[in-house]
């Protein structure tokens, strides 16, 4: 075979080849933004309700969240995230669940159904509501900011949050 022939099948063959990246299933792991950093986010809330309503998250209180990996250019909160407060011998919790967008830098979720308890009280409020925040890669550590969080409808209630990187 000539040389000029070789390097002609050799330049075909090349043309082929793809630049994509290939995440099969024997990849070590799921790609996301390098500014956007997976691990346990930790920091405190404060609610507000309207009057009236005979079940309230408590009026502040700590929150930790801890994102993954899941998929390119996104964290996710771990599927047992949840929020948990006590005021006045009465205790509630309820499921998060979320999305980092690392291209947006913006967390969207959900708050589930919102479930409280005493000695004499066990009630569950039905519904979702919505969680988010602001990622701040810029913040030393990196930080969720500006969060909000709103139970269902049912509880009238607004609380706002921020967490820091652990």
């Amino acid at each position: 075979m000539t040389r000029p022939l070789l390097l002609a099948i050799l330049l075909s063959a090349l043309a082929g080849c793809s630049t994509a990246l290939d995440l099969g299933s024997n990849d070590a792991g799921v790609p996301y933004d390098a500014d956007c950093k997976p691990g346990t986010y930790a920091g405190t809330y404060a609610c507000t309700a309207s009057s009236g309503t005979p079940f309230q998250m408590a009026g502040m209180g700590s929150i930790a969240v801890t994102l993954v990996p899941a998929g390119a250019r996104m964290l996710a909160l771990t599927p047992d995230a949840s929020l948990s407060s006590s005021a006045s011998g009465l205790t509630s919790n309820s499921m998060l669940s979320g999305i980092l967008d690392c291209s947006t830098r913006k967390l969207t979720g959900a708050i589930g159904g919102v479930a409280f308890s005493s000695s004499t009280v066990q009630a569950t409020i039905t519904g979702t509501g919505t969680l988010d925040a602001v990622y701040d890669a810029d913040a030393s550590p990196p930080a969720l900011v500006q969060g909000t969080l709103v139970p269902p409808a049912a509880l009238s209630t607004m609380c706002t949050w921020n967490a820091t990187l652990e």
